[in-house]
């Protein structure tokens, strides 16, 4: 009955007696207003949860039961609920729930309760204990025999209190994973375990230790630091480490032994342990250069299937810019074969285009694969732009792959039209490997069979950061078509002459198979060029640009500079420059580069640079610099007089390893000595301090 109702009820028998008429209801009067009736038992159910294993309790933990009536009852005192462990009895203790239809009971497990069936709770088991248990708002007795609720030997609640004396209470990770909640390399991770009690802390970190599960990986954190209540553990992420969803920590992670208790501690984490914490991720990576993409770029038609001749190209997406040098590979598995698709395009930018021209070998019904580890250098570079720290080019695990790519299937026993199988400049830029103004480029473009040419389609050719367009010249009835172009001025390419995958159009012209009627496919995939060195275009005309470069200090008689002599170098222009800021000249002393910078020259035509040896510099073959050393190091070189900026590539002016300039390990020797001043009468007499100073050519280690 509610509480309203049984105040209801209390008011009416009241008002009543008040009148002399209670009792003229006598044995008939409503049940309602004689005699409130009796709550029973209508539910038993133990709600704890074993924290010492999935189903047992050990010493210490709390076990739980609910004991729900047929109506609210108010509870006095503290009535007790008998639990059964094996032959011993136990009393649980009533705990809340008065003035509603559920009382609560909690008991402790002690080191000598055990109960390997379950724990049984009798029909008898519940008693006042002195206490009362009444119908809300009466003084009428709650039925106490729980009849068909009692529990006979509750397998999912087992008892072994004497196991452990103690065991984890909670874990938490404590540190702070940042604004972006994701742990970088060299971050720390710090996880404290705490228990339930006094531990005695291991004295060697080999002791005891926590695993933490970190992606795919599991990452062991070292014991650092212990109290008599909990251990720290702490984890400092590698550039390896990932994980999207969060750290996690399972039951299982802590490992080794700990005393505590008078007995051993159980290292379990159980219901405490940690899954994907989301405020917890790890990115081992972030910040640094790394793949976060790739994909299938190229379309493989109407019947999703590549033929012979076709281009496969594929986008692989970077975290930040790379520059790329050297032709790195990226594997396909086509079928049972593995297949390289070579570099083609990006360097600079966050994506790079690698691709593969299908031979007539090539089959792949399910459709084309990519693996974890199909990205390689193949003797070239991928580094964050602008420094030489290499790239890391794995692709980890949220990096989605293609799988048998059912929409890039693979027949090479497809033919379709002609195709381009080659491509190779015919013409020869000298012996300095540079076209100059009027110099004629030419370059040959073959295809797979004869082709029949209209019109005059044309050859795009990416001279510095301009586009030039080659016209078709001749070849039609044959195989291999010629380009030409003449470079003229602005034509400027240090690196060397590119040509991209799709620099090859028709112009309004075509290109076909004899007596066809479709064009042959123009992309030229894996015969695309990048810099060719030995084709740069330098047409300096009308520009101020160097004419001479010179090492113009004295390296001695053995042509051999040591620690702290400076080397002096002259870059000479074809007409007066004027300079600001600090331009840099790098010269390459050993494996290492070092800067001389720009000290005197503005408003002339030569322009001095010096750098001061040190101590690592070694270069028994002589100092070198390349067609590119000159950079501007944020500062400006133009016509003296002028806006226009001076062209800083060197031509025939560069230097390889000169061997009157040579760079060898100081031989250190003494450079002065000195006595520090014996007085006005040039005597030490006795007790005075004699001080010597020896002064070395390099620094020296005592």
């Amino acid at each position: 009955m509610s509480a309203a109702r049984t105040g209801l009820v209390s008011a009416a028998r009241t008002a009543l007696a008040a009148l002399g008429l209670l009792a003229a209801f006598g044995a008939g009067a409503p049940a309602s207003l004689s005699a409130q009736t009796a709550p029973t038992v209508s539910d038993v159910t133990i709600t704890s949860t074993p924290v010492f294993s999935s189903n047992t309790y050990g010493q210490t933990e709390t076990i739980s039961v609910e004991v729900v009536f047929s109506a609210d009852v108010d509870v006095t005192g503290t009535p007790q609920l008998a639990l059964i462990f094996n032959a011993d009895t136990v009393q649980a203790n009533y705990a809340s729930g008065t003035g509603t239809d559920t009382l609560v009971f909690n008991y402790t497990v002690k080191q000598a309760d055990a109960d390997s069936n379950g724990i049984s709770i009798g029909a008898s088991a519940l008693t006042l204990n002195s206490g009362t248990i009444v119908a809300a708002g009466t003084s009428t007795n709650a039925t106490l025999a729980l009849g068909s609720h009692a529990i006979t030997d509750a397998t999912g609640h087992r008892v072994t209190g004497s196991s452990y004396t103690r065991h984890v209470s909670s874990v938490s990770i404590t540190s702070t994973a940042g604004t972006d909640s994701t742990y970088r390399a060299s971050h720390l991770i710090d996880v404290v375990v705490y228990f339930n009690g006094g531990i005695t802390a291991p004295g060697n970190v080999a002791a005891v230790w926590l695993d933490l599960e970190i992606g795919e990986n599991t990452r062991r954190a070292g014991y650092y630091l212990g109290n008599p209540g909990w251990l720290r553990f702490r984890y400092w992420v590698s550039q390896s480490d990932l994980d999207v969803d969060g750290i996690s920590i399972p039951d299982g992670a802590m490992g080794g032994s700990v005393s505590g208790g008078g007995g051993n501690t159980d290292l379990r984490l159980k219901n405490h342990a940690i899954h994907n914490a989301p405020a917890h991720k790890v990115d081992g990576l972030l910040g640094f250069a790394h793949v976060t993409g790739v994909g299938i770029a190229s379309d493989a038609g109407n019947d999703s299937t590549y033929g012979v001749g076709d281009p496969i190209e594929i986008g692989v997406k970077f975290a930040q810019n790379v520059d790329v040098t050297g032709t790195p590979q990226l594997a396909l598995t086509i079928g049972a074969a593995t297949r390289q698709a070579r570099y083609l395009s990006g360097t600079g930018s966050d994506s790079l285009t690698f691709g593969y021209q299908v031979t007539s070998a090539d089959a792949d019904t399910d459709g084309i694969s990519i693996g974890r580890t199909a990205l390689t250098l193949n003797g070239g570079t991928i580094n964050a732009a602008g420094s030489t720290t290499a790239a890391h080019i794995g692709f980890r695990s949220n990096v989605q792959l293609a799988t048998n790519a059912a929409d890039h299937k693979v027949d090479g026993t497809q033919a379709g039209p002609p195709y381009v199988s080659g491509l190779a400049f015919a013409s020869s830029a000298g012996t300095d490997s540079i076209y100059g103004a009027g110099d004629t480029i030419l370059v040959a473009v073959a295809f797979n069979e004869n082709v029949d040419v209209t019109g005059t389609p044309q050859l795009a050719l990416t001279i510095g950061s301009l586009t030039r367009q080659a016209d078709y010249t001749s070849g039609t009835g044959n195989d291999t078509l010629t380009f030409r172009y003449v470079a003229a001025t602005g034509d400027l390419d240090g690196d060397g002459l590119s040509i991209a995958g799709n620099a090859l159009t028709l112009n309004g012209g075509t290109i076909r198979r004899s007596g066809a009627t479709v064009n042959a496919r123009l992309a030229l995939t894996v015969h695309a060029v990048n810099n060719h060195p030995a084709h740069r275009v330098v047409v300096v005309q009308g520009l101020a640009h160097v004419v001479r470069t010179a090492i113009t200090s004295d390296a001695g008689a053995d042509s051999t500079y040591e620690y702290g002599d400076t080397i002096e170098l002259a870059v000479v222009f074809n007409e007066n420059v004027d300079v600001t800021g600090t331009p840099q000249l790098a010269l390459e002393i050993g494996s290492t580069t070092r800067q001389a910078d720009y000290f005197a020259g503005t408003g002339g035509d030569s322009l001095s640079f010096r750098y001061a040896t040190v101590v690592a510099d070694v270069d028994s073959g002589g100092v070198s610099y390349s067609w590119d050393a000159l950079t501007l190091n944020g500062g400006t070189v133009k016509r003296a007089g002028a806006t226009a900026d001076a062209y800083l590539g060197f031509r025939t002016q560069v230097v390889t390893n000169d061997p009157a300039h040579r760079v060898l390990p100081t031989s250190n020797k003494i450079t002065d000595l000195s006595v520090n001043s014996a007085g006005p009468d040039s005597t030490f007499t006795t007790g005075d301090t004699v001080k010597i100073t020896v002064t070395f050519r390099a620094p020296v280690v005592v």
